[in-house]
């Protein structure tokens, strides 16, 4: 008998009052929700129709659900949703967490897709080096994800930053206490982004990075994985659809390859390779969305092809639901339209979005230059020489700065921009020059480091939270927070002395000087942000 979707306005276990339906997966009816006993936060509840009924039953699942998914309530990380609870009313099982506004990356691709488009290297680049802390963090507390697809990632709207969620391992435990009619296969992770190791039931870190790969290469791509797929070799020929540097297709490649040995150790391993593809990409302005290749995606490779199941079916085109509004995998963004949220897709890099103007008017601002083309990063050897294997990075002190930099959670190329500025405000004479000598090089390069492990031991002063947004503030956040204060932009007293004093303490060299909005500006903005909560609090 087909069970009938909860009517908008039920109120499950007296605290979650159902405001809408927000789509349909493999695992059942998701629905839009305001959490009474949390100010009305809006969440997502997820619905499992066990086919067992037997109250007793259903208790003893629950109580074996939430002892082996217990670790997950207990991730806190900004990037993962910061509520997580399995309840039950009804003979119904629901599975909760924070909603996330903004659209699934699934959503970006498809609207890429129909526009003729891909997304660009460097947008790709940088949503790989923002979603790599995340899985730092996961593999450092013994979780792997097991499900890192376009539909599992969420650009919120808030801060543009992608959001991970719909855990496998509650797919794979819905399917192993029987939860809801599923067949284990599907719950085992998605075609074509699901490691050889994981459809055996080993998934290990590095599966995950396997399936950030496969979700890079679809973007690159333009278009979902099964389009990529040659149903005579049964595998998935990526290499002609997309056009990237041989930096990235390198490093995909040992990310995609089929044998785990072969992959990257770790997200940080990853990190240490993406820097200078970010710095190279960036300077390149290969900022704007990509034309899709012409090219076949059956065409033959001079490499070995990676292996894959056979396809699925095709899956059913869109439907609407009863409100007119369409069902689509992107369960949050369909939530979106629920709300009556406008969203806008983000088209051009995060890490060059600037204000145009912050507390005043401001110069140009500086442009990343470089010394011989390449600014004097922190840098690892990424390509092997022309007679060695691909292999990891070759370890070298300025490791140690490229992991200080990933572990502090900051935007790669804002990070860059912050220390050219005073780099090149220091040595001017290099910004147009062409190149160095080796001895003077190294004395540039040990000069830019020092720079950057300074800037570095301020910036751990701030908050995990603000950190992650700088480079992505602009001037109508800083009016938001005057507004919650009661202040304007010409009355501002309160806010602007408090965040200038911070500010100044851990920046006296730039007492006088005028604040780069991209750069220290941004650092401004998050210390602003800091001291709002502070003086909100003393209300």
């Amino acid at each position: 008998m087909q069970v009938l979707p909860v009517p908008t306005g039920t109120l499950l276990q007296d605290r979650y009052r159902l405001v809408g339906a927000a789509g349909r997966t493999h695992f059942g009816q998701t629905y839009l929700a305001r959490d009474q006993q949390r100010s009305n936060t809006l969440c997502i509840l997820k619905e499992f129709l066990p086919r067992q009924r037997d109250p007793d039953f259903l208790h003893q699942r629950w109580q074996q659900f939430n002892q082996k998914a217990a670790i997950l309530y207990r991730l806190r990380h900004p990037q993962l949703p910061s509520y997580q609870a399995l309840i039950a009313q009804d003979n119904r099982l629901f599975w909760v967490r924070d909603y996330v506004e903004g659209k699934s990356y699934q959503v970006l691709l498809q609207e890429c897709q129909q526009s003729g488009q891909a997304f660009s290297e460097l947008e790709v680049l940088n949503l790989i080096a923002q979603i790599l802390p995340v899985l730092h963090y996961l593999h450092s507390q013994g979780v792997v994800h097991r499900n890192v697809t376009p539909k599992s990632l969420i650009q919120r709207e808030e801060d543009h930053l992608p959001i991970l969620v719909n855990f496998g391992l509650v797919y794979e435990l819905v399917a192993q206490l029987e939860l809801h009619p599923v067949d284990a296969v599907v719950a085992l992770g998605e075609w074509g982004y699901t490691p050889p190791e994981q459809l055996r039931g080993t998934p290990c870190p590095v599966s995950d990075l396997y399936a950030l790969g496969m979700t890079a290469i679809a973007l690159l791509a333009g278009c979902p994985l099964e389009e990529l797929y040659n149903p005579e070799t049964q595998t998935i020929i990526w290499e002609p659809a997309v056009h990237i540097s041989p930096g990235l297709r390198q490093l995909l490649r040992r990310m995609v390859s089929p044998e785990v040995q072969q992959r990257p150790t770790s997200a940080m391993e990853i990190s240490r390779w993406l820097q200078p593809l970010l710095q190279a990409a960036a300077w390149s302005g290969t900022d704007a969305p990509a034309p899709l290749p012409p090219v076949s995606p059956h065409t033959a490779l001079s490499s070995t092809p990676r292996p894959v199941a056979p396809r699925p079916p095709r899956p059913k085109p869109v439907q609407a639901n009863r409100s007119g509004l369409a069902r689509s995998p992107g369960g949050d963004t369909v939530a979106s339209l629920l709300m009556g949220a406008g969203i806008i897709l983000l088209l051009s890099v995060i890490g060059w979005r600037v204000a145009t103007t912050w507390r005043g008017v401001f110069p140009k601002p500086v442009q990343p230059l470089s010394l011989g083309g390449g600014s004097p990063a922190p840098t690892s050897s990424v390509q092997p020489a022309p007679n060695q294997p691909a292999s990891q990075p070759t370890e070298t002190p300025s490791n140690h700065l490229s992991d200080r930099i990933g572990q502090l959670g900051v935007d790669y190329t804002f990070f860059t921009q912050l220390v050219n500025e005073p780099f090149y405000e220091k040595y001017p004479q290099l910004r147009a020059q062409a190149s160095t000598e080796n001895a003077q090089q190294a004395q540039f390069q040990t000069e830019w480091n020092q720079i950057a492990n300074s800037l570095i031991a301020r910036l751990e002063q701030l908050t995990p939270a603000t950190r992650t947004k700088l480079g992505r503030y602009r001037r109508e956040d800083y009016a938001a927070w005057l507004r919650q204060l009661g202040e304007t932009t010409s009355t501002s007293q309160r806010l602007d002395s408090a965040a200038d004093a911070r500010f100044y303490q851990l920046f006296p060299e730039m007492q006088g000087k005028r604040l780069t909005p991209n750069t220290f500006g941004q650092v401004w903005y998050a210390i602003a942000e800091e001291q709002l909560a502070q003086l909100k609090s003393s209300f």
